[in-house]
């Protein structure tokens, strides 16, 4: 079966947004990781802040650094595969909540920011179940807030003094 002009060029420009992609995150994870130094992280036995954040951005950049060698020596049969336009809504909507959050969280604090955060990842995954997502984002929130809140950890409480 022969291949048009048409489809080697689609093929060619997904390979190429693919890459971008990768690399856009990987830069989002140094941002994330220079963000969390800034909060301050402490120690394994005195965390602060940003100590989570660290671990997830240095995660977050490993993970992709290998999806990156990886696909660059894929098989003819995996390059021949076409991505969908829609793919993308969830990658690029779950990078602007965290951007969100990373930005909102000394405004508003972290219940408030956790719930918006944890609302708008459920929701990219069921859009349609918004009181489900409400009432979970609002329950992992709160469970949260009290989790770290036992462990002696300071959170946020923003310009607004919530939490």
């Amino acid at each position: 079966m022969g291949l048009g002009q048409d489809d080697v060029q689609g093929r060619k420009c997904m390979r190429g947004l693919s890459q971008v992609t990768n690399l856009v995150l990987m830069c989002f994870s140094v941002l994330v990781g220079g963000m969390s130094i800034k909060l301050g992280i402490g120690d394994p036995s005195n965390m602060g802040p940003g100590f989570a954040p660290l671990v997830a951005c240095i995660l977050l950049f490993c993970f992709v650094f290998f999806v990156l060698v990886f696909e660059s020596k894929t098989t003819t049969e995996r390059k021949e595969r076409v991505m969908e336009a829609r793919s993308l809504i969830k990658p690029i909507g779950l990078c602007l909540v965290i951007l969100g959050y990373m930005f909102l969280l000394t405004i508003f604090g972290y219940p408030l920011t956790a719930f918006l955060a944890v609302f708008g990842i459920s929701s990219l995954t069921a859009p349609k179940r918004w009181v489900a997502n409400a009432l979970f984002a609002g329950l992992l929130a709160v469970a949260s807030y009290l989790f770290f809140s036992w462990l002696g950890q300071g959170l946020p409480s923003g310009v607004l003094g919530i939490g």
